[in-house]
């Protein structure tokens, strides 16, 4: 019944692709994977990809990595350290 849900009203993947899998698990090791968000907003407030994915204890953001934008990089954070979230410019 939810088949089809997130690509349809939010145009993600309905799975987290392999490659940010690989990524995110490599940056959070032994972390269950407990929810993801693609964004359509990379770093740097440039237009891109860049995946949110919350573990059991810590969040990583993906992003692609270089020039080439084929291979992603991930970047941990305990959530334990984070007190707020903000967007800055």
């Amino acid at each position: 019944m939810t088949s089809g849900l997130l690509q349809r009203y939010f145009l993600q993947p309905d799975e987290l692709p392999e490659a940010v899998r690989e990524a995110v698990t490599s940056a959070m090791p032994g972390q269950k994977l407990r929810a993801y968000a693609m964004s359509d907003l990379a770093s740097g407030a440039m237009f891109g990809q860049r995946w949110v994915v919350l573990g059991e204890t810590h969040v990583a953001l993906a992003d692609l990595d270089g020039a080439a934008n084929k291979a992603w990089k991930a970047m941990s954070h305990d959530l334990a350290g984070i007190e707020k979230l903000g967007v800055s410019t």
